[in-house]
């Protein structure tokens, strides 16, 4: 599934000298869906922390945890869209 979203803000958590960035974005189309979602950024995209907020970014979504848990959760591949 790809889905096109805005990221509103973004978390930077630290474990074990291991650091984990996750963003928050709201989906941009016609009809959205109607609540926020997560992304946690994977190792080769730690090269976009900090600069994501405020962007447009297509997600190819693999994985949905959490849906019924607060926030969902997607999994997959993060690429900025040109807009």
């Amino acid at each position: 599934m790809e889905i096109q979203a805005e990221v509103l803000a973004e978390d930077v958590r630290r474990k074990d000298d291991v650091e984990y960035v996750t963003v928050t974005c709201r989906e941009i189309a016609s009809k959205p869906l109607l609540q926020m979602f997560d992304y946690g950024l994977r190792r080769e995209e730690m090269h976009h922390k900090g600069k994501l907020v405020g962007k447009t970014v297509k997600l190819h979504v693999n994985t949905i945890r959490a849906i019924f848990a607060g926030r969902p959760q997607m999994s997959g591949v993060l690429e900025l869209s040109v807009k």
